[in-house]
């Protein structure tokens, strides 16, 4: 079965970046889904039919090898495709390049059915990933396990769920998390250190009116020129997600 790229170009918006200038992380992976929303739409695989269906498209898990963030104004090309699926699993590439074709950021992600009525994962309908050209595969792809970690001593700060936080599955849109869980590292380090992997599982989801807490631990690299940052999202000791960072020193 051939692959079916689907491909959006555009400039990095001036005010989704930082204060260096680069594209915020998650105004980055906002403009990454919307290429595959488009793919969905176009090919009659997207929110309207899936909201007949009464499901909807919810992710698991991410894998980001960023090269490096692109900067405000910058021509940027969004490509996204479907990797493949299996009885329950939903696999989706992303990659960003710039204007000579040179890829910045590539994402693999995993992604299952949920029925809006039960609230839980539903077999993979093979109706709907076939308009999109995805190849059935019988085995589960791999990501990285997350290391458990004693968050008993982490930094932490409550966030109250607002109306805005909460998307057309009813539960906080996966994008916020990322905000969540930066704003717990403060500016010295967000200015000193750049992400070059991302991987972050999400276990269950969040609603309207819940006081989550995101929890950060950090660990250097033994040479001194990088550092891991391990993020929860936990609301009282049930966890809805967990996530590792691994950042480098920015280039002076």
């Amino acid at each position: 079965m051939e692959r079916q790229i689907f491909e959006v170009h555009k400039k990095v918006p001036f005010y989704e970046v930082n204060t260096l200038n680069e594209w915020h992380l998650s105004a980055m992976l906002n403009g990454m889904l919307a290429v595959a929303d488009d793919q969905l739409d176009a090919t009659g695989a997207g929110d309207t039919m899936m909201h007949d269906l009464n499901m909807g498209w919810v992710i698991t898990q991410y894998h980001f090898d960023i090269k490096r963030f692109p900067v405000s104004k910058e021509p940027v090309t969004m490509t996204s495709w479907a990797d493949s699926y299996n009885q329950f699993f939903f696999y989706r590439d992303y990659a960003l390049k710039d204007a000579q074709g040179e890829e910045l950021v590539h994402i693999k992600s995993s992604w299952v059915m949920m029925s809006f009525a039960t609230r839980k994962m539903v077999r993979v309908n093979p109706d709907i990933v076939k308009k999109i050209q995805a190849p059935q595969v019988r085995g589960v792809k791999k990501f990285l396990r997350i290391p458990q970690k004693d968050y008993s001593q982490a930094i932490h700060k409550p966030y109250r769920v607002r109306y805005f936080d909460i998307d057309a599955n009813q539960h906080v849109n996966n994008v916020h998390y990322f905000d969540w869980m930066l704003d717990t590292l403060d500016m010295d380090f967000l200015t000193k250190y750049v992400i070059d992997t991302v991987d972050i599982r999400y276990e269950r989801e969040i609603h309207y009116g819940s006081v989550p807490e995101s929890y950060v631990l950090q660990e250097p690299d033994p040479e001194g020129t990088g550092i891991t940052t391990f993020h929860a999202i936990k609301t009282g000791d049930e966890l809805n997600t967990e996530c590792q960072l691994h950042w480098h020193l920015r280039k002076a």
